[in-house]
């Protein structure tokens, strides 16, 4: 604005700058969360919106080069910032990308929590922060244990019980998907 111009030096001496910078946007990040993330009180649709913004803004600036992601890990790392399904802030490190549909749920709703959707405006910055995509956090191991000893009292239970133990098999299959 023309009227707004004519007060330039001023404002630079005031400290008035013409786009937000690094150090605001962390400020807004951290007023946030120590309004909401200390007693773990839901954060408003309003609050929702400046997290996101933030989050957009600091990306769109990282992957331009303008700021580093270590300057960020730095300051944010550990601090209630990333808002999860019911709107409380978790810290990025407890915080999963569901990258591929399914998987949270097979943790009976454990994860349910912890896992957020992986928007295109925002996603890169908070992986630099430390939310992971659970596809890689998550590892199945298959164990495989041979005994040297053979236990025929067991092979005699094993059997004894086999009926009960395809029940309880076939139960189970009905409650996994593709089981």
């Amino acid at each position: 604005d023309a009227d707004l111009r004519s007060f330039n030096e001023f404002f630079k001496v005031v400290g008035v700058k013409e786009t937000p910078g690094l150090d605001d946007y962390i400020a807004v990040l951290l007023e946030i969360s120590e309004q909401f993330g200390t007693v773990n009180k839901s954060i408003d649709d309003q609050t929702h919106i400046i997290l996101h913004r933030c989050f957009a803004h600091l990306q769109q600036r990282m992957v331009s080069g303008e700021i580093k992601q270590e300057s960020l890990a730095e300051h944010l790392r550990g601090k209630k910032i990333v808002p999860q399904a019911s709107l409380i802030l978790y810290p990025p490190e407890w915080v999963f990308f569901e990258d591929k549909s399914g998987i949270a749920e097979k943790f009976d709703g454990r994860l349910a929590g912890n896992v957020v959707g992986k928007h295109r405006e925002t996603w890169q910055v908070l992986e630099k922060l430390g939310v992971r995509s659970l596809s890689l956090a998550v590892k199945a191991t298959i164990h495989h244990w041979e005994s040297d000893v053979y236990d025929p009292s067991l092979t005699i239970q094993i059997k004894e019980r086999q009926r009960s133990i395809d029940r309880i098999v076939e139960s189970k299959k009905k409650q996994i998907p593709d089981g």
